[in-house]
């Protein structure tokens, strides 16, 4: 029997294999925009520009995470993590902003696609307030659709770390 998990596969790949499993999904949960894992995981995989992806595939029977990457040097990672009861437990989006110019691409570009997918997902009717609160250079905290967002940002101190590295965590709580 194949075994998918914490490899990675192609986006084609592993779309076809979810939506072929469809038949077999719940219906989403429409509270508070954090649907079915499975919904989330089908979601990104149609809408962001994931250039690597890993952890859940349709055939695991108590999937565990997902993870999408884009860029050229992986500076965006977005991760769904399963609540163990089929529903997304919370989101994670990793992203690095280079102060400095350097030879590495600077990753607003990269971004931007992954913050145009959490406002229009996840903060309908709030969409500016989400865009300015994401563009900020500082940890904050915002509450929208019952949904909490935290944005914490690790600022580089020293010539060896040449990116800030900023995280943003969407939960239920």
């Amino acid at each position: 029997m194949l075994h998918f998990t914490d490899k990675i596969f192609s986006k084609a790949l592993l779309t076809s294999i979810l939506l072929a499993s469809c038949s077999f999904q719940q219906p989403a949960d429409e509270v508070m925009g954090v649907g079915s894992f499975f919904d989330d995981h089908v979601a990104v995989l149609e809408h962001l520009p994931c250039d690597a992806v890993g952890g859940y595939n349709a055939f695991d029977v108590n999937p565990t995470n997902f993870s999408c990457l884009a860029g050229q040097w992986g500076e965006v990672s977005m991760r769904l993590n399963h609540n163990g009861a089929g529903k997304t437990k919370d989101i994670t989006l990793f992203w690095r902003v280079y102060p400095e110019k350097s030879f590495f691409v600077d990753a607003n570009d990269t971004v931007l696609p992954f913050f145009d997918f959490i406002t229009q997902r996840y903060a309908k009717g709030s969409e500016s307030a989400m865009y300015d609160f994401l563009k900020e250079n500082e940890a904050g905290r915002m509450k929208l659709n019952g949904l909490r967002f935290e944005h914490t940002v690790h600022l580089s101190e020293d010539q060896q770390t040449m990116f800030d590295q900023h995280k943003l965590v969407i939960n239920t709580k």
